[in-house]
């Protein structure tokens, strides 16, 4: 058996499944994790992502159930929104939810309306 490291998961999201590296450790925002050393050694490369751990809190590494796909692409478009600009944020108002906003709303104003879209109807 391979030597286990404690990572800590930092990233903007409340839980991660981790898909990238093929461990499937479902991270919790704040909390370690058990990864294999090798594994930490590459995750250790995004401190925006993770940091080292300390292991006498950490759980061991176990396998998520499967992840909704629905809710991550959900996510991922809420990521999205966050750094478009008001044109994009138009854009995606009309193309997805055939939605136009009256006047000259703010960038914030209109990132909120389409956060409201996507929670309302989904990633469609």
């Amino acid at each position: 058996m391979s030597k286990l490291t404690p990572i800590k998961y930092v990233g903007k999201r409340l839980t991660y499944t981790d898909g990238m590296y093929g461990t499937h450790t479902a991270f919790v925002q704040g909390e370690t994790a058990m990864v294999d050393a090798d594994i930490a050694v590459k995750m250790l490369r995004h401190p925006d992502q993770y940091e080292p751990g300390v292991e006498a809190g950490a759980a061991p590494a176990v396998e998520s159930k499967p992840v909704n796909e629905k809710d991550e692409d959900t996510q991922d478009l809420r990521d999205q929104i966050n750094i478009m600009d008001k044109h994009a944020l138009k854009q995606m108002a009309w193309e997805r939810y055939q939605q136009k906003f009256s006047g000259n709303p703010s960038v914030e104003s209109l990132r909120a309306k389409v956060t409201q879209l996507v929670d309302q109807f989904g990633a469609l």
